[in-house]
């Protein structure tokens, strides 16, 4: 088997006077990834994983000329997440700038991946410099934007999360609107279910900006209508796990705020920290809130100084916090080790949550329930 070195030793003879073949650069990124891989499992540090994750990027990119690259293998790079840290970011947006002249799918590709290095790697533009609605406008108004509609929920996502956090950008976005909104409705036209798949979180991203209630609503119901009229057709497998994935952001919202003054869903506790807890009806009376995280979630465990706060705010309340998390087959001790193996075997995982609690300053319950609390039912879409 070859090392991740010597992999890329290989990959570099590859590149002749700086240009690089699709089925190259695709073995540099399977390198890439098996170097990542190898990463995780032996740094002990955050800094040394930082330093050696930085070390990984510029190998995968040492010999590459931004401008030999086609659209195609730019958006594979930003894919990778190979262009912020590596300060390569404006070098793929001049090169994606020089490509979206072309008026074809290949333009059009270009264009995206330009709004994509904009959106998802952070220092390569300022938020209010007028380049974002630029390059937004050279996207969604290319003659063949819709055929990049299949590959843009990602791009919409990210975008979305960036407009909650900074009023800058959400104002630039919002002057883009008409286009957006223009983009959304050709990616129904084109009758691809991954192009449909892709336009709930335009529609988020479409509220934020300010569209108003009225067309907003009318939008979506015709969005719903063609997803209903795509999921009652002949789809693969792929293609109807996609939209199905859509349809359930696309209606998100509205079951979340069918949960508003009702009961909580069900959830059947298989074991609590608290030995006088059984199930959640014996929290009642209380204000009860839930903290859903899992041991191998960085961010949940970053919080953990916050709930504890939290915690001894309202110590003197009838105020209950309790962690959920369900059985996951393994368990992390910390994120720089590697997980204890609990599979098929759920009271190990219980077993090693009380050493667990004390180590990290958990002061709060813990429970773990039957159900798994990431589902559609209980509407929680991911971790913090």
């Amino acid at each position: 088997m070859r090392t991740p070195a010597l992999a890329f030793a290989l990959l570099f003879a590859s590149l002749a006077q700086g240009q690089i073949t699709d089925e190259a650069l695709e073995e540099r990124l399977s390198a890439y990834t098996e170097e990542l891989a190898a990463i995780r499992l032996e740094t002990e540090s955050n800094a040394a994983y930082r330093d050696a994750f930085f070390a990984a990027q510029v190998r995968a990119l040492r010999g590459i000329e931004f401008g030999t690259l086609t659209a195609r293998q730019i958006f594979r790079l930003q894919e990778s997440q190979l262009l912020g840290l590596t300060g390569n970011a404006p070098a793929a947006m001049h090169r994606c700038a020089e490509l979206l002249r072309a008026e074809d799918e290949q333009g059009a590709l270009a264009a995206m991946t330009r709004v994509r290095i904009m959106i998802f790697s952070g220092g390569a533009w300022l938020p209010d410099d007028g380049r974002l609605p630029t390059a937004l406008r050279d996207w969604l108004e290319h003659p063949e934007a819709a055929s990049t509609a299949g590959e843009s929920a990602g791009l919409f996502g990210g975008m979305h999360s960036l407009m909650t956090t900074s009023p800058a950008i959400a104002s630039e976005v919002a002057g883009c609107r008409d286009q957006i909104a223009a983009f959304a409705q050709r990616a129904m036209e084109t009758g691809e279910p991954s192009a449909v798949a892709a336009i709930p979180p335009m529609l988020n991203v479409l509220a934020s900006a300010g569209m108003p209630e009225e067309e907003h609503e009318a939008l979506a119901t015709r969005v719903e209508a063609e997803f209903a009229e795509m999921l009652a057709g002949d789809l693969q497998a792929e293609e109807r796990s996609a939209l199905e994935d859509a349809f359930y952001v696309l209606t998100l919202n509205e079951r979340r705020a069918a949960l508003v003054g009702n009961p909580m869903p069900a959830m059947n506790i298989l074991w609590s920290s608290d030995d006088s807890v059984d199930a959640f009806e014996d929290y009642r009376g209380r204000v009860l809130v839930l903290d859903f995280w899992a041991t191998w979630c960085p961010t949940c465990i970053e919080s953990f100084p916050q709930v504890r706060d939290l915690r001894a705010k309202y110590a003197e309340y009838r105020v209950a916090i309790v962690g959920v998390t369900s059985p996951q087959s393994q368990h992390f001790p910390d994120l720089t080790s590697e997980p204890i193996d609990c599979s098929e075997d759920p009271e190990k995982e219980f077993a090693l949550m009380p050493g667990y609690m004390v180590d990290r300053g958990i002061t709060w319950g813990v429970v773990f329930p039957s159900e798994s609390f990431l589902d559609r039912e209980n509407v929680i879409e991911d971790l913090p």
